[in-house]
C-alpha cells in the first residue's frame, strides 16, 4: 500500500485511488481546537460523514451501506487524525491577535534550529521517534504494536473483504523521486541513534524481550545506586519540589534493585506505546486538475535539468549513471532545492557564516512582507547534505567515487545556479519553465487515547498522569496498587531509552516553564502518559492499562562539537535545560518506586525509631552541607566535604555504640 503524488482517477473498475481515499478520511474529520497547536491540527472522524464519504467511493463495489456505516463507526471510535499546520501563526500583542506568515516566521526559526513545516527531514525523524519508541516501550507482536495502515482498510472494506493482511508501515512518503515506504525495521536502520541491529521481527522481539529481562546495565546501575544512595536531594529546585511534597526515597539502593526486578517479572509483558502510521502526502485541498497540471509542468522542468546534466557532465561520470537514475536525480535536487529551507543541511560544511547569512536573509524576506513587497523564501542549495541525507546519494551514486561525486555536484551546483538566477530554465521555444513544488502534508493516524475496554469490560476510571493525585481517583489508586508498579516498569524503561539514545519521549508537563524550567519534572505530571481501569462486568475482575501518547521525542543531551555543528540557538537552549532531564527521570523511578512500596507494605515500611531517625537526619544533614558547599565554596570544597564526612562518621559511631549496649540493631 504506497501513496503516490499523483491523484489521478482510477479506470474504471479498478476502485478509488490512493489519493481519493485520503481525501475521503481528511474531509471527514474535524478539528480538535483544545488539542491543536502551532505545528498540528489534530482532528477526530465524524462517522455519519465518514460513512457518506465511503458509500460515494464505493459506487457498485461489494460494500453494501450498512457494511460501511459500520465500518465508519468502527474506524472512527479507533483512529485519530494529526495533520502538520501550515496555517500563519497567531500571536498575542498588546490585547489583539496579530498573524505572521508561516513562511516568514519559518524562515527565521530555521535558522535557530526550529522547525515549523513538514520537510521530509522533519517527517523521518518523526518516524525514526516512533519506531525507537515501539523497539524501547512496545512489547509483543508486531501486528499488535503497528496500526494497520487506514487507507488499506478502507479499501479493503470497500471490496467487502472481512479481514486483509497489511504489512506494517511506519511511514509512507509519496514522490516519484523520494517516496519510498518505511518498516519499523528500516527506520531503526536509519536512526543514528539507535545503536542496535534489528533486520526483522524476530530480532525486535528478542531486544525487547531481552530489555524487559534485564533493564539494568551497568550504566543503569550506577546511575540508580547514586541517586538511591543519598539520604536526601538538595538544591534550589528541591526546595521548591519538597514544598509540593516531593520526597526522597528512605530505603537504598538495595531495596530499589530488590523491587524493580520483582515489578520488572510481573508487569514486564506490559506494551506502553500508542499505535501509529505516518503518510506524507501533498495536501488533499489540491484539486485532481491542479495536481496534474502541476506534475506535468515539473516533468517538463526535469526534463530540461536532465539535459544539461548529460551535456555538462564529465563522461566518466556520466556513463556511471543511467538515463532513469539521472532522470530521478533532477526531479530530486529539484524537490531538495523548492523544499523548506532545511538550516541545518545547508550549514554543513560552510564557512562558518552560514548563521548569519540564513537570518540576514530572513529579516529581508520578512522586511519586504511589511513593507508590501513581494520576497521568496531562501532556497536549498548545498544539494550534497541534502542528497546524503535522504538517502539519495547511496540509492541512485553508489558507484561513483568521491571523486566522481565532487565532479557530479559541481555540475548540479552550476545548473542550478543558473537555473536560480533566471528563475527557471529555458526550453527550446525560449520559455522560461520553473519547477513549483507539490505542498505535502504530514498526516498522522493514531490509535485513540481513549479508554478502550474488550468485550465484557466497562470503564472504571480514566485519567491522565497530571491528575494522579486528585481526589477523585486516591481510591483506585489505594484499591490497585499494580498502577504504582506499572509506572515504574515505564519509567525505569523511560531512563534506559534516554541512557542508551540521549533522547527522551515527549513527558513535557502542562506547565512547562513552572514545572520543568523551575521545578524540573519531566514526566511524573505530564498530560502524555494515560492510566486507564477496566472492570470485568462479570468477575468483578480490574485490568490497568498505562499507555504513552506523546509525538516524538527530543534530543536531550549535545555534546560540544555537537553544537558547533548544529549552530542553532534553539539547540544551544535546550542544552542548558538538558542537565535537568536526568534527575527528573530518576526522581520519577524515586516516586513510583516510593508509591509501589508503600503499597505493599503499608504508608511507611521502615518504623523508625529514635536511633534510626537521628541516622537518617544526620545523612539528610551530610547530603545538604556538601551541597551547599560545592554550591559556594569551590576552593575549600575539598577540605569542608572531609570535615563534615568525618564528623558525621564520627556520630554514627557514637549512635552504634549506643545500639550496642541497648542492643537495638543496626539498619541497613
Amino acid at each position: 500500500m504506497s501513496l503516490k503524488a499523483e491523484r489521478k482517477k482510477a479506470p474504471k473498475g479498478q476502485g478509488p485511488s490512493d489519493g481519493d481515499i485520503l481525501r475521503a478520511l481528511v474531509d471527514s474529520s474535524r478539528r480538535a481546537s483544545a488539542e491543536s497547536d502551532a505545528f498540528w491540527v489534530s482532528c477526530h472522524f465524524e462517522p455519519d460523514a465518514l460513512a457518506e464519504a465511503l458509500s460515494s467511493l464505493a459506487g457498485r463495489s461489494a460494500a453494501s451501506a450498512k457494511r460501511l456505516k459500520a465500518f465508519a463507526h468502527d474506524f472512527a471510535g479507533r483512529y485519530r487524525l494529526s495533520v502538520s499546520s501550515v496555517d500563519d501563526l497567531a500571536v498575542s500583542a498588546f490585547g489583539s491577535q496579530v498573524h505572521l506568515p508561516r513562511p516568514l516566521v519559518g524562515e527565521a526559526l530555521g535558522a535557530l534550529g526550529s522547525a515549523l513545516f513538514p520537510t521530509r527531514r522533519r517527517v523521518r525523524r518523526l518516524a525514526c521517534s516512533t519506531a525507537r519508541e515501539l523497539a524501547y516501550f512496545g512489547y509483543g507482536r508486531l501486528e499488535e504494536l503497528v496500526l494497520p495502515h487506514p487507507i488499506g482498510l478502507v479499501r479493503a472494506a470497500l471490496a467487502g473483504e472481512d479481514s486483509v493482511y497489511l504489512e506494517p508501515v511506519l511511514l509512507d512518503e509519496a514522490g516519484e523521486e523520494l517516496g519510498r515506504r518505511w518498516s519499523v525495521f528500516g527506520l531503526l536502520a536509519q536512526d543514528e541513534s539507535f545503536h542496535r541491529e534489528i533486520e526483522g521481527e524476530a530480532e525486535l522481539a528478542r531486544f525487547q524481550e531481552r530489555l524487559r529481562e534485564d533493564p539494568l546495565d551497568g550504566n543503569m546501575v550506577v546511575r540508580l545506586r547514586e541517586f538511591f544512595s543519598k539520604r536526601a536531594t538538595i538544591g534550589v529546585r528541591d526546595t521548591g519540589r519538597w514544598l509540593l511534597g516531593s520526597r526522597h526515597p528512605w530505603f537504598g539502593w538495595q531495596r530499589a534493585r530488590e523491587l524493580i526486578a520483582e515489578c520488572f517479572e510481573r508487569w514486564g509483558t506490559e506494551s506502553f506505546t500508542s499505535r501509529s502510521v505516518i503518510l506524507l502526502a501533498p495536501d488533499v485541498e489540491m484539486g485532481d486538475d491542479a495536481l496534474e497540471a502541476r506534475l506535468e509542468e515539473n516533468g517538463a522542468v526535469c526534463d530540461l535539468v536532465t539535459r544539461r546534466l548529460q551535456t555538462e557532465l564529465p563522461a566518466r561520470v556520466s556513463a556511471k549513471i543511467d538515463a532513469g537514475s539521472l532522470r530521478m536525480l533532477a526531479g530530486a535536487v529539484l524537490d531538495c532545492h523548492h523544499d523548506h529551507p532545511d538550516f541545518d543541511l545547508e550549514a554543513r560544511e560552510s564557512r562558518g557564516d552560514t548563521t548569519a547569512r540564513f537570518v540576514g536573509h530572513a529579516l529581508y524576506v520578512m522586511g519586504n512582507h511589511l513593507l508590501g513587497h513581494e520576497a521568496h523564501p531562501r532556497q536549498n542549495t548545498n544539494f550534497r547534505a541534502h542528497f546524503e541525507s535522504k538517502g539519495v546519494t547511496r540509492q541512485w551514486l553508489g558507484g561513483l567515487g568521491e571523486e566522481d561525486l565532487e565532479d557530479f555536484f559541481r555540475v548540479l551546483t552550476c545548473v542550478m545556479s543558473q537555473y536560480a538566477e533566471q528563475g527557471g530554465l529555458l526550453d527550446s521555444g525560449g520559455r522560461v519553465c520553473q519547477y513549483r513544488r507539490l505542498p505535502y502534508l504530514i498526516y498522522t493516524f493514531h490509535a485513540s487515547p481513549e479508554a478502550s475496554p474488550r468485550p465484557g469490560e466497562e470503564v472504571l476510571d480514566s485519567f491522565p498522569l497530571s491528575e494522579l493525585r486528585l481526589p477523585q481517583h486516591a481510591h483506585h489508586l489505594r484499591a490497585y496498587p499494580e498502577i504504582f508498579e506499572k509506572l515504574l516498569v515505564f519509567f525505569v524503561l523511560v531512563l534506559r531509552h534516554y541512557l542508551d539514545t540521549r533522547h527522551v519521549p515527549d513527558l513535557h508537563p502542562p506547565r512547562l516553564v513552572r514545572d520543568f524550567m523551575l521545578l524540573g519534572l519531566w514526566g511524573t505530571n505530564t498530560s502524555k502518559v494515560l492510566v486507564h481501569l477496566y472492570r470485568n462486568a462479570e468477575t468483578g475482575k480490574v485490568r490497568s492499562e498505562i499507555r504513552l501518547v506523546g509525538r516524538g521525542h527530543s534530543r536531550a543531551h549535545w555534546t560540544e562539537e555537537e553544537r558547533r555543528q548544529e549552530a542553532a540557538l534553539t539547540r544551544l537552549a535546550a542544552s542548558r535545560f538538558g542537565p535537568l532531564v536526568e534527575p527528573s527521570l530518576l526522581r520519577a523511578v524515586g516516586t513510583f518506586s516510593m508509591a509501589a512500596e508503600e503499597s505493599l507494605a503499608g504508608s511507611r515500611v521502615q518504623e523508625l525509631g529514635t536511633l534510626a531517625f537521628t541516622r537518617q537526619s544526620l545523612e539528610v544533614f551530610r547530603e545538604a552541607a556538601r551541597t551547599g558547599i560545592r554550591g559556594t565554596l569551590v576552593d575549600l570544597a575539598t577540605a569542608l566535604e572531609v570535615l563534615v564526612d568525618n564528623s558525621v562518621d564520627l556520630a554514627q559511631r557514637g549512635l552504634d555504640r549506643i545500639a550496642r549496649q541497648v542492643g537495638i540493631g543496626q539498619d541497613t
